[in-house]
């Protein structure tokens, strides 16, 4: 008996849940339904319309008042003199021969004392400059290096520089480098070092020793 009056009041409970959820319902449906039909307030759409080229106009304005004003200014100036053509063709007589110093205005970014007869006077090359200028110039007849040429070129990596110790070396590293990565003219290479080998072959001075060079050069690397 207990335990169904416990069922029958938690029925009622939920009778009761139900109907305060749909009062609360009906309730908010009548307050949309006096909303709806309240009127709504009539707002003017350019009264809040700003023009957004507003800034643009006035600045503007601004410029032609200005440029305005200075027309004004430059029409109170003097007029610019005109020149007739005849005028100027008899001024030629005049000025035939150029003047001394137009060599050095011809060219004013460059220094002035360095031209002779309106030509650049070229300035005596450093050592270093002359030793990176070799360098350059073996580094391209080694470029140029084959078994067709081989005579050509190699005469002139003989006789056409004075080697110092520092461009020997130079040479030998171009050599060592391009014997090493470059396979397939691994003989061209060979031969040219035999003719370096009887070139420089000073016992006394180990710098001017091209297979001394070469062999301290190959053990440093490979062992």
């Amino acid at each position: 008996m207990q335990n169904g009056k416990g069922s029958k009041g938690r029925q009622d409970a939920r009778y009761a849940a139900k109907n305060e959820s749909l009062n609360q319902a009906s309730s908010f449906s009548k307050q949309g339904e006096h909303i709806d039909q309240a009127p709504l307030p009539v707002v003017d759409p350019l009264s809040t319309y700003k023009p957004p080229f507003k800034n643009k106009e006035k600045n503007k304005a601004r410029e032609l008042d200005q440029a305005a004003s200075k027309t004004g200014e430059d029409e109170t100036k003097a007029p610019r003199p005109v020149y007739s053509i005849e005028l100027i063709f008899s001024l030629q007589p005049q000025n035939k021969q150029r003047p001394p110093n137009m060599a050095e205005l011809d060219f004013p970014h460059k220094k002035r004392g360095t031209h002779v007869n309106g030509f650049r006077r070229k300035q005596p090359l450093s050592e270093r400059d002359k030793f990176n200028k070799h360098v350059g110039e073996i580094r391209v007849l080694l470029n140029k290096l084959s078994a067709s040429n081989f005579e050509v070129i190699a005469d002139k990596l003989l006789n056409d520089f004075s080697y110092t110790p520092s461009l020997l070396k130079e040479l030998m590293k171009m050599i060592f480098c391009k014997s090493t990565g470059e396979h397939f003219y691994l003989d061209v290479y060979v031969r040219l070092c035999a003719l370096l080998f009887k070139r420089f072959k000073d016992s006394e001075n180990y710098e001017m020793n091209f297979k001394k060079l070469l062999v301290n050069k190959c053990q440093k690397q490979f062992f």
